[in-house]
């Protein structure tokens, strides 16, 4: 698996965050890589964490899902539309077992913490 760098960037912070987006739209790896036009091995790869995203691999994914590079590649959240936001989010909050209060997804989202 490639080192973890420091920046927000790195490639398994972005393999989290391309599985919360999938989660979040409730398909699995193989339907999402077709709907994406990629091949279903090569994305399970970016999914992973083994193969770096590259960026004609993501804009697909933000062609197919409606998110940004922003958001797969930095984890800005400020242009993803607010109910993709909100399944994002249960989606990582499920991942890490984690069951914050109702209140906090609003809060959350509106002050921009880091979480994904």
């Amino acid at each position: 698996m490639p080192a973890r760098g420091t920046d927000i960037g790195a490639t398994e912070d972005i393999a989290a965050r391309l599985r919360y987006t999938r989660q979040a739209l409730g398909v699995n790896q193989r339907l999402f890589a077709t709907r994406a036009n990629l091949r279903p091995n090569r994305y399970n790869q970016y999914e992973s964490g083994a193969r770096a995203l590259t960026i004609d691999a993501a804009q697909r994914i933000c062609d197919e899902c409606g998110v940004t590079l922003d958001r797969l590649f930095r984890g800005d959240r400020s242009m993803v539309a607010l109910h993709a936001a909100i399944e994002i989010a249960h989606s990582a909050a499920a991942a890490r077992k984690f069951q914050p209060p109702s209140s906090f997804y609003t809060s959350f989202l509106l002050t921009g913490s880091r979480f994904l």
